[in-house]
């Protein structure tokens, strides 16, 4: 053969040299494309595979079924995920490895994974081979739980409404991330409340955590309106804004619930503005109320109370307050109320190391701190928590 003279070639060469020739034959010859079959090997095996769950809490993906789409879509491989659809079509004569070709859950997964280019590609081949996806439900929640926004518009837009319901429990979800948001976009489709009707309605308005929130439901659904737990929960944040602005806007009021909480909170402007206006249904707080301000040491809170409310306290006042080491509030108690006190105030106060509660307690309710032997229980607690000085006079007090 001469110098610089082309090599041989034979028939089968030219053919494969060809490329348009060589795409042509392959096309017809059964079984998976090769990049296909490498990412296969690659990048599926490295997953970890899911059962299929529909439903909320949200799925896990990717799926066992589907898994080389569900694959592509989690490394936003758009390419091979139209790929491996266009050999499920040719492979579904074969029957050869359709399982991990299914398109069950496709839609879903982009969903979950945020791909916004495969869902509108799903929703076009969806669209145009209708015969080859089943409906899938479901698809709202991924996108809801991120409050995605914009994923949500293009699934209502472009998928069929079976395909986009939003339950009860994942509208509340984003009712209790504070999203306004998304649930404004709620609103605006008709999501939020005219699917469920006044029941859900007024427990999702319950749920509000803000008044930026309170104010989108309240625009949202004026006649449907909510429950005491809406006021009921403004008042446990202690969020003076958001109690004025449901009963300036709402007619339900509150329960006990709301004052208590707020006196527990140490909110005071709360409880003025419940008590003020009148908002607590059958009556005002209940003894939990002063119970949970004496706790907190809030004398402020206490003497509103004391002068407003007829619910009284429990003996848990002067005990939790003597625990606390809170020396007014004891004295303010004891001065003006008639419940008493039990033997876990010494106790209480010794183990804290509070002294001057233990001197008073001692010489003020000597009945109810129990005698001798409550006296060396407290000195116990006194000397097992290193409190020097409140063993002190607990000894003085058992040589008189």
């Amino acid at each position: 053969m001469a110098a610089g003279a082309p090599p041989p070639s034979s028939p089968g060469v030219a053919v494969l040299a060809d490329a348009t020739l060589c795409r042509r034959i392959t096309a017809s010859v059964s079984g998976w494309p090769f990049p296909l079959y490498r990412f296969y090997c690659e990048v599926v095996t490295r997953y970890t595979l899911h059962a299929a769950f529909e439903g909320y809490p949200l799925e896990q993906f990717p799926q066992r079924r589907g898994a080389v789409l569900h694959v592509a879509l989690a490394e936003d491989d758009l390419r091979i995920l139209k790929m491996a659809y266009e050999a499920r079509k040719s492979l579904a004569a074969v029957g050869s490895g359709l399982a991990l070709l299914d398109t069950s859950r496709v839609a879903a997964c982009a969903a979950h994974f945020g791909r916004v280019d495969a869902l509108r590609w799903v929703a076009d081949v969806a669209a145009a081979e209708s015969e080859r996806w089943a409906v899938e439900e479901g698809l709202m929640l991924a996108p809801l739980h991120r409050g995605d926004v914009a994923m949500l518009e293009l699934l209502a837009t472009r998928f069929p409404p079976e395909s986009t319901t939003i339950n009860y429990a994942a509208l509340k979800h984003v009712v209790l991330r504070n999203d306004t948001a998304t649930i404004q976009w709620a609103y605006d489709r008709g999501y939020a409340f005219t699917w469920y009707g006044s029941y859900c309605a007024k427990f999702l308005m319950d749920h509000a955590a803000s008044l930026e929130m309170l104010e989108v439901m309240h625009s949202g659904q004026r006649d449907v309106g909510c429950t005491t737990r809406a006021m009921n929960k403004a008042a446990a944040l202690g969020d003076l804004r958001m109690v004025r602005f449901l009963h300036e806007r709402r007619t339900v009021g509150c329960t006990h619930a709301a004052l208590d909480s707020a006196a527990k909170l140490g909110s005071l402007d709360v409880v003025r503005y419940l008590h003020e206006h009148g908002l607590v249904q059958w009556g005002g707080c209940s003894t939990a109320a002063m119970d949970g301000a004496a706790k907190r040491g809030d004398l402020e809170i206490m003497r509103f109370l004391h002068e407003n409310q007829s619910a009284g306290c429990t003996t848990d006042a002067i005990d939790s307050a003597s625990a606390n080491g809170h020396l007014a509030v004891v004295r303010f108690l004891h001065d003006h109320r008639s419940e008493g006190s039990t033997f876990r105030a010494l106790n209480g106060a010794a183990a804290g190391g509070h002294a001057p509660v233990l001197a008073f307690l001692l010489a003020s309710r000597p009945l109810e701190c129990g005698g001798e032997r409550a006296v060396v229980e407290a000195l116990d607690e006194a000397l097992a928590h290193g409190h020097a000085a409140a063993a002190a006079l607990l000894r003085e007090q058992l040589r008189k």
